[in-house]
């Protein structure tokens, strides 16, 4: 009996500590989401259009990396975008440079994603720079993400 009382107090203290981190999740609402190498960032300026959006980038191996991006909407939207740039850390200017672009847009539906697998120099830093939109009638939003940086080698 003495075993199933402290069983049942344990149980009841991991379901309490649950409900308060799934409570402090909801809270935060409108605040940027990190996930390994993606970035969810949220706007109250766009709250009327945008649901979420992000990006990512993974490393495979032998030069190769994996980006990737999305951008999804309410139901009554006209048209969303997501457009991503890969982007490679130059070292002697200190700027990140475009190295290749994926997009897609579509009409009359709420979620477009693009992704794809790509090879590129080992050595450097790479990064996903993304612009989402989504248009309402003849207005459009716009909001932006960044990944991480990560070392291809």
């Amino acid at each position: 009996m003495k075993r199933f009382f402290t069983i049942s107090l344990l149980v009841a203290m991991c379901l309490s500590l649950t409900v308060d981190v799934f409570a402090e999740k909801a809270s935060k609402d409108n605040q940027d989401i990190k996930i390994e190498n993606l970035k969810i960032k949220r706007s109250m300026s766009s709250k009327g259009y945008f649901s979420d959006w992000g990006n990512s980038i993974n490393y495979r191996g032998d030069g190769e990396l994996e980006i990737g991006g999305y951008t999804e909407s309410y139901d009554d939207i006209k048209k969303v975008y997501v457009k991503v740039y890969l982007q490679k850390y130059d070292t002697s200017t200190k700027n990140w440079e475009n190295v290749n672009t994926i997009y897609s847009s579509k009409s009359d539906t709420d979620y477009v994603r693009v992704k794809k697998a790509l090879t590129v120099k080992e050595g450097y830093k790479y990064r996903v720079y993304s612009i989402h939109k989504a248009t309402i009638g003849s207005t459009t939003k716009k909001e932006t993400s960044k990944s991480e940086s990560i070392y291809a080698k």
